[in-house]
């Protein structure tokens, strides 16, 4: 746990949403599924709703 807080203190504040930046730490190769373009800043993987559905 203290290593995710960690983590999360030294992300950079791309996005304001706390839970979306401690969703950002926590996928670790988990790809997020988000139509949320700051989630994208972060170094993980993003897959993005079809829009056309």
């Amino acid at each position: 746990m203290r290593v995710l807080l960690d983590t999360l203190a030294e992300l950079p504040h791309h996005h304001r949403d706390p839970f979306d930046r401690l969703l950002a730490v926590q996928a670790q190769g988990i790809p997020i599924i988000t139509g949320d373009d700051q989630i994208a800043q972060y170094d993980v993987e993003v897959l993005r709703p079809d829009a056309d559905r």
